[in-house]
C-alpha cells in the first residue's frame, strides 16, 4: 500500500508565492445570544449576523474584507 503525504504547508519562514496575511482580516463579531433548539440540541450561531446581507453591519464587513483580497489581487500581478 502506497503511503500518501500530505503536501507542506509553508511557514512564516519560507517562502509563499500566494499567501495574505491573516492578521489583516477584519474581526467578525461574534453574537453569543443566538442560539436554536433542533429536537432539545441547542445549536449556537454566532455569526447568523452576515447572513442579513442587507445590513450596515454586514455591508461594512464585507468592504473590509473585500479591501485585503483587493490589495493581494493588486500585488498578485506584480
Amino acid at each position: 500500500m502506497a503511503v500518501r503525504k500530505r503536501p507542506k504547508l509553508a511557514t512564516e519562514e519560507e517562502h509563499c508565492d500566494i499567501c495574505i496575511d491573516s492578521s489583516r482580516y477584519p474581526i467578525a463579531r461574534k453574537d453569543e445570544n443566538i442560539v436554536d433548539n433542533f429536537h432539545g440540541i441547542e445549536v449556537r450561531d454566532p455569526y447568523r449576523w452576515l447572513e442579513d446581507s442587507d445590513s450596515k453591519e454586514t455591508k461594512s464587513y464585507v468592504h473590509k474584507l473585500n479591501a485585503v483580497s483587493e490589495s493581494f489581487i493588486a500585488s498578485a500581478g506584480k
